[in-house]
């Protein structure tokens, strides 16, 4: 009996073990992965299903970790429909053309083959929860994987950062974009998942503006001070905003200054005492 179940125990932990998450990592996703990516596994045959239009450039296939799964060798001229060979640290791999289908589905057996096939079906597509915005922001360790501010959803695939401060990177701008998760350690920038940020290096962004966005590893750049950001996942778009704090300290520092006695009764020239000293929305006791 005893033999029976340790040999039960040890196929179970086999199975644990080899049950690990696999993605489609590329230049669709700066050869990350997120959860978007992630093929379903169902025993030794693996399914993804992406729009279309998100597959550009090179791929392969492989865990968070490019280690006992990273799949590559199919050539860089994929043919829809058409059987590929797959090999351990082999290639990247290229679809030679993507039709005219609004959604593409690949499938991986036995780690050795891949089909990639096309279908007009309905994309169906899920938005995380929240994303996290990451980079020279106050408050946080810049540019740490696992240090990022929360920002959550107003909307389906909206997501708002409020009274964000750009910090100083050294030249009066900050850098940032944002990611799918945080990671755990300092080091893991696998962890991230999905990353959001600009269609170019550094590309400077300004109060006002709508901005491109696409998924990979390029950030923006921003002067340095608090804004409103906004990322929308639906149209791929960065909004920037003058934080609506800061333009209500402006306006507060910029209003007339009227004083009040501790009873409420508002003195015109006041001297000699304490008073209420009310200034826009600010209001702060004072000594005269």
């Amino acid at each position: 009996m005893k033999k029976f179940y340790f040999l039960t125990l040890a196929l179970i932990c086999a199975f644990v073990a080899n049950a690990q998450d696999v993605y489609l990592r590329g230049a669709h996703n700066g050869w990350g992965t997120g959860n978007e990516w992630k093929f379903a596994q169902n025993g030794t045959t693996w399914t993804l299903e992406v729009p279309a239009a998100s597959i550009t450039g090179e791929f392969k296939i492989a865990d968070a970790n490019w280690g006992t799964i990273n799949l590559g060798g199919g050539g860089t001229n994929i043919q829809l429909g058409k059987e590929v060979s797959l090999s351990q640290n082999g290639g990247n791999m290229k679809l030679g053309s993507k039709g005219d289908y609004s959604k593409l589905i690949f499938t991986v057996t036995n780690k050795t083959k891949l089909v990639v096939t096309g279908s007009n079906d309905e994309v169906v597509v899920t938005y995380p929860e929240k994303v996290y915005l990451l980079g020279h922001i106050d408050g946080i360790t810049a540019w740490a994987p696992n240090s990022a501010v929360t920002v959550a959803s107003i909307g389906e695939g909206v997501y708002k950062a409020v009274d964000v401060t750009i910090a100083n990177s050294g030249d009066g701008y900050g850098y940032f974009a944002f990611a799918e998760n945080k990671s755990a350690n300092a080091s893991d920038w696998d962890g991230l998942g999905t990353r959001y940020g600009a269609a170019s290096s550094d590309a400077l962004v300004e109060v006002g503006g709508e901005y491109k966005m696409v998924k990979g590893t390029n950030s923006w750049k921003l002067a340095v001070g608090m804004y409103d950001l906004t990322l929308d996942l639906v149209n791929s778009k960065l909004f920037v905003s003058e934080s609506t704090t800061a333009i209500d300290e402006v306006a507060a520092d910029n209003a007339a200054v009227e004083y009040y006695n501790l009873q409420g009764v508002k003195v015109a020239n006041p001297e000699n005492g304490i008073f209420i000293k009310k200034q826009g929305n600010k209001v702060a006791k004072v000594v005269l």
